[in-house]
């Protein structure tokens, strides 16, 4: 992806956001699902703080990620840079690593207290 222009950048940056975002909700829908439906509801207000311990992180490595894929652009609005590759190394890789892991905690949060 190294060559591709920035216009073809910014699709691809744009089409791998989206699908973290479709993650996120993944995981709280899974959450709020088990929770509320074959838990019956949150039995203490340590499970919803526990909902918040897991959102927070997943909005700032979300937002983290996103920074990386923004586009400039000039006075015309033409692309001038696509953004960072997605799938390069490095922090990018760290934060989505990171990501994943709080939303495989927050799936199993979900047992009984």
């Amino acid at each position: 992806m190294a060559k591709q222009g920035p216009k073809k950048q910014v699709e691809e940056n744009k089409k791998r956001l989206r699908n973290l975002r479709y993650a996120i909700a993944v995981g709280i829908a899974i959450y709020v699902l088990i929770r509320l439906l074959l838990r019956q509801g949150f039995r203490s207000q340590w499970h919803v703080l526990g909902a918040f311990a897991t959102i927070i992180p997943e909005v700032f490595c979300y937002s983290a990620i996103a920074k990386y894929a923004e586009a400039e652009y000039n006075e015309g609005g033409e692309v001038v840079y696509g953004g960072a590759d997605l799938s390069m190394g490095g922090m990018c890789a760290y934060w989505h690593d990171a990501l994943f892991v709080v939303i495989f905690v927050q799936g199993a949060y979900t047992n009984p207290a």
